[in-house]
């Protein structure tokens, strides 16, 4: 399974490659450049990877919470790139994936953050 994903809620802009289990991921701070910076970063990480949009089974986006103009940057994208290739979307939190990964962080190494 293929799972393309994007998040452009907060000052950052992230684009990952979920693939059978590898990921391969870019993220950028970009304040105020989301619109200029996510199609060139979707296009880097699907060459680099070697795989086209049709090969996607599903694209995963932002939800927020986060700014307003960036999550509808994200959805608008995603949307016109589900819709274009006939792939459902998901809905993430971007709030969950952040303590997500500061979670999985500390489980990696449990003295960090620890006063």
């Amino acid at each position: 399974m293929r799972i393309l994903a994007i998040d452009t809620a907060t000052e950052a802009c992230s684009v990952a490659l979920w693939n059978d289990g590898t990921v391969n991921a870019h993220f950028e701070l970009c304040p105020r450049e989301h619109t200029q910076r996510i199609l060139p970063m979707v296009q880097d990480i699907l060459t680099t990877s070697g795989t086209s949009l049709t090969d996607i089974n599903a694209l995963a986006y932002g939800r927020g919470p986060g700014s307003f103009t960036g999550v509808r940057i994200g959805i608008g994208i995603a949307q016109g790139l589900a819709l274009g290739a006939e792939l459902p979307m998901i809905g993430v939190s971007t709030l969950m994936t952040m303590a997500q990964g500061a979670w999985r962080k500390k489980r990696r190494n449990p003295r960090a953050g620890s006063h």
